[in-house]
């Protein structure tokens, strides 16, 4: 269950994601190394404030012949401070001239305001919940999986409480989500971090980098490869599809067993290893 918005941009090139999104992110006191990720190309953006958000939104530059084109997307069990900076973002992007669609309507300035994506987060996260009730206590899954573009986040039966649920109800909900999603992003930057470390103190002479895949969220467990590349762009390689015969360190690690993501995000630092094409 997504929701998409269409912005035709008229008159205003656009120089890139990365240029569009710095001044929004500035005046919104986001940290763009930290609170965004862009795909191999540059034309995808993924926004996830740590601390605020629980799947984030994406921007996507889909260019266009008359005009800009850019579409925003947002997804079940997003946070209300997911769907407020999206909308700051659409507003902000109004403000400039470009003309936002929701489906095949038109949003004024004052359809953008606070207020009214707070009105949505509540109309989809009340809905999206339902459908959680229905998986995790109906049908009795043992979690659900909620991905974004950077991971996944594990949702249990202890964190939706059965039957219909009042106001307070749901940011109860959303502040346990909220959490679970932030350990999991911190998770990753401290694997990558102590991945960082080792390469600046000789551990790691090579660090090979898988590229981004669209839409394919990144395995639970492993590191914020950005914040490597951010940190150690000297040592790191990036590769697409399967790497070629280079010796590197082993720095993948699987979910473990018990759920704790911090005892075993990085392992074996110093074993090097070859990966066969």
């Amino acid at each position: 269950m997504a929701v998409d918005f269409a912005l035709a941009v008229r008159g205003l090139r656009l120089k890139g994601l990365a240029a569009v999104l710095a001044p929004w992110a500035r005046s919104q006191k986001l940290e763009i190394d930290e609170a965004i990720s862009f795909s191999e190309r540059g034309r995808v953006a993924f926004v996830f404030a740590a601390g605020l958000s629980i799947r984030g939104f994406a921007i996507e530059d889909v260019g266009g012949l008359l005009h800009n084109e850019l579409r925003a997307r947002i997804h079940a069990c997003a946070s209300s401070a997911d769907w407020q900076l999206l909308f700051s973002f659409l507003s902000w992007m109004a403000e400039r001239g470009a003309e936002i669609e929701d489906g095949e309507l038109g949003l004024s300035q004052g359809a953008l305001a606070a207020e009214e994506a707070m009105r949505r987060w509540r109309f989809g996260f009340r809905r999206s919940l339902r459908v959680l009730q229905i998986l995790l206590h109906e049908r009795a899954e043992a979690q659900v999986w909620l991905p974004n573009l950077r991971f996944p986040v594990a949702i249990h039966a202890s964190a939706v409480p059965t039957g219909e649920l009042p106001d307070d109800a749901l940011h109860a909900v959303e502040r346990t989500l909220v959490s679970d999603a932030n350990g999991v992003a911190r998770a990753q930057r401290d694997a990558a971090i102590q991945i960082a470390d080792a390469g600046l103190t000789g551990e790691l002479d090579l660090i090979v980098v898988p590229e981004p895949v669209q839409g394919v969220a990144t395995p639970l467990g492993h590191p914020s490869w950005p914040v490597v590349t951010r940190l150690v762009p000297d040592l790191v390689e990036h590769v697409r599809g399967s790497p070629p015969r280079y010796h590197l360190y082993d720095i993948e690690v699987g979910p473990p067993a018990d759920g704790h993501l911090r005892q075993a995000l990085v392992h074996d630092l110093a074993q090097p290893m070859r990966i066969r094409p």
